[in-house]
């Protein structure tokens, strides 16, 4: 473990160096791609950006000009000195080596995936069907109270019945014969989207631009766990339908 602490910590040099002249993603990559050890990179993700699709959405697959800024901020609250040595020193021990946990399951089998497949596949084909957003230019972490009403309309007509049907064709496949812990995961964060869309439209009726802030972050927020429960459950498609 020391020996791992010292390098983690000659890694934090570097990587907060290249921070410092770069941007984030760009410092992260380096980090991830060079200094971690071989097949670990499934735990050294849980320290920096995720995937792209997690990294340029806001909410509802819509694109946030705040994004780098933000994401700048919380890398920079992250990259703090003798915090990160720590937490790379005992991510990678906990992975250990060459693979991961994730890597030595099924998920939720062969079979029983194939549908949850073809049932994120119908939700995607779904939100792909949206019409165009109603209000250019709007920003759902500091709305404008003035258009809450048309994005709400928006979002209870566009949006709620594909987030509803979703989750309602899992629901019907049952349970899977293995990986029913990363099941139900998958199954409550498609849940968690669908309250956290009619938190905005409410927040969007009430005219409450607080409300419907948070709601907003609560949503941007999900995409990383979406990722995770996904790829336990051996279903990292369906992840793409909030975060694509």
């Amino acid at each position: 473990m020391t020996l791992r602490i010292e390098h983690a910590i000659h890694d934090y040099d570097q990587w907060k160096a290249a921070f410092d002249s770069a941007n984030a993603t760009d410092a992260f990559t380096q980090f991830r791609e060079s200094r971690a050890p071989a097949g670990t990179h499934g735990c050294i993700d849980i320290l920096g950006p995720h995937s792209p699709s997690a990294g340029m959405t806001w909410w509802n697959g819509l694109p946030s000009p705040t994004h780098i800024a933000a994401r700048r901020m919380s890398l920079r609250r992250l990259v703090a000195p003798g915090a990160l040595a720590l937490v790379i020193a005992l991510s990678v021990s906990a992975c250990g080596g060459a693979s991961n946990a994730a890597s030595q399951v099924d998920g939720v089998g062969a079979e029983f995936g194939a549908k949850a497949l073809s049932a994120c596949a119908v939700a995607q084909e779904s939100k792909d069907g949206w019409s165009s957003f109603p209000v250019p230019g709007f920003n759902p972490f500091k709305p404008d109270g003035s258009q809450l009403p048309e994005v709400g309309v928006w979002l209870e007509g566009e949006v709620a019945p594909t987030w509803d049907a979703w989750l309602a064709d899992l629901r019907a496949l049952g349970q899977p014969p293995t990986g029913r812990g990363a099941w139900t995961e998958v199954l409550t964060l498609v849940e968690t989207l669908g309250n956290l869309n009619a938190a905005q439209v409410q927040a969007a009726k009430d005219g409450d631009t607080g409300a419907f802030a948070a709601a907003t972050n609560a949503n941007n927020d999900l995409q990383p766990e979406f990722e995770r429960v996904a790829a336990a459950a051996s279903v990292e498609k369906c992840a793409d339908v909030h975060g694509g």
